[in-house]
C-alpha cells in the first residue's frame, strides 16, 4: 500500500527511525497515562489508541491489564502504514488488538464506540486538528474518558535551530507543523472543551529523551523541510554542529556518550 498523501506520512513513516528519536519516552509517558486514568480499564472496556505510532500506549495497556488476568479490546490506528505494520506485527499473537491505517480527521468507527480514547502526540499534527477533536468526541461513548497529549517542551528543538542559524543565519527557526498553542495548557484545555468534553484537566508530565549523534541524524527525517535548498556541503555540517549545540546549551551527558534532553508533555483528560 502506498503512503497516504499527507505531510506526516513521510515524517513518521518508519517505526525504527521513530524509536531512535524517542529515547524511551513514549513507553514512560504511556505508562504514566494509563496509571492515571480516571476511569479504570476493565475486561469490558473498548479502547481506541488513536495515532498509535510505534505502539507505546497499546503496550502500556497490555502490560497493565495482563497482570490482572485480562486484555481489553483495543483498536490501534495511525496514518502511517509503516507504523501500523509495526504495531500489527508486534501484537500479532493478541486477538484483542486490531490495527488499521486511518486518518484521525475521518475516523471509520461508529458513534459512541469507545470507553477509553488515548491520542498520544498525534492530533495536533492534523491539518484540520479541530476535525480530529470532533471525530474523537463522536466515537467516545457516554461516560468515557479521553486523554490527548502534546508537547510543552521539546529538548532537541533549540539544538536544531542552533544548527540552522550557524549554517544559514537568515533562515527562520524551524517549528513543528502544528499550531503553537499546543504548547500552552489553557489552549489545549479549550480545544477539548470546545469539542464537547467535560471536566477537562491538563497536567504536565516531565520526561526526557536520550539523544546521541545517531539520534541527531535521525532527526533529519522530522525536520527535513528545514534543509530545503541546502547544498550537500551545508547538510554535512549538521552532525558536528548538533554536537556543538548540545555543549553550548549545557545539556547533561549520559553514560552512553549522548545527552539527556528535557521533555515536558501536556496530558489533557476529559469525560463525555
Amino acid at each position: 500500500m502506498s503512503e497516504p498523501n499527507h505531510p506526516l506520512a513521510s515524517r513518521f513513516a518508519a517505526a525504527d527511525v521513530y524509536e531512535k528519536l524517542t529515547g524511551g519516552w513514549p513507553a514512560r509517558v504511556a505508562k504514566n497515562l494509563i496509571a492515571n486514568l480516571p476511569v479504570p480499564i476493565t475486561p469490558k472496556s473498548k479502547i481506541f489508541d488513536n495515532c498509535c505510532g510505534s505502539g507505546a500506549v497499546t503496550t502500556a495497556i497490555i502490560n497493565s491489564t495482563h497482570q490482572k488476568g485480562f486484555i481489553p479490546k483495543i483498536n490501534a490506528t495511525d496514518l502511517s502504514p509503516g507504523m501500523v505494520d509495526h504495531v500489527s506485527k508486534l501484537f500479532n499473537d493478541f486477538p484483542e488488538i486490531e490495527t488499521k491505517i486511518m486518518d484521525a480527521q475521518k475516523l471509520e468507527f461508529a458513534e459512541n464506540s469507545f470507553s477509553h480514547i488515548i491520542c498520544a502526540f498525534g492530533v495536533f499534527f492534523c491539518p484540520d486538528y479541530e476535525a480530529g477533536y470532533r471525530e474523537m468526541y463522536r466515537v467516545a461513548a457516554p461516560g468515557s474518558v479521553t486523554v490527548i497529549t502534546s508537547w510543552k517542551v521539546v529538548g532537541w528543538l533549540p539544538l536544531v535551530n542552533y544548527v540552522i542559524k550557524k549554517v544559514r543565519p537568515d533562515q527562520e527557526d524551524w517549528t513543528f507543523p502544528a499550531p503553537p498553542g499546543f504548547k500552552e495548557n489553557e489552549w489545549v484545555k479549550e480545544r477539548m472543551l470546545e469539542a464537547g468534553w467535560k471536566d477537562v484537566e491538563v497536567r504536565e508530565v516531565e520526561d526526557y529523551t536520550s539523544t546521541t549523534s545517531e539520534t541527531g541524524d535521525a532527526l533529519i527525517s522530522i525536520v527535513k523541510d528545514a534543509f530545503e535548498g541546502w547544498t550537500d556541503e551545508e547538510k554535512a555540517r549538521w552532525g558536528p554542529l548538533f554536537v556543538e549545540a548540545a555543549k553550548v546549551y549545557g545539556i547533561p551527558e549520559t553514560s552512553e556518550g549522548g545527552w539527556k534532553l528535557r521533555m515536558v508533555a501536556l496530558a489533557a483528560t476529559g469525560r463525555k
